[in-house]
């Protein structure tokens, strides 16, 4: 059982790491933001806030690697 604590250590540290684009992309995107729209309001193509969020996603996944909070026994 993953302890709530560590688990929001290694959010926030993950979160750290990730560059201002890629944090307001995935905050966008749970907010139910969609690519298209994201990009339109920054004046970007439609790939950057979809590459941007697959980046933000790999922090979160190698912080909960290096916290071993990935899930994996």
């Amino acid at each position: 059982l993953v302890d709530a604590v560590e688990l929001g250590l290694a959010i926030r540290d993950a979160v750290a790491r990730m560059t201002r684009w890629q944090r307001t992309v995935l905050v966008l995107h749970m907010q139910g933001y969609h690519f298209t729209e994201i990009a339109r309001y920054f004046k970007r193509t439609e790939g950057s806030p979809r590459a941007a969020y697959g980046r933000a996603l790999l922090h979160l996944r190698r912080c909960l690697e290096e916290h071993e909070l990935d899930g994996n026994p």
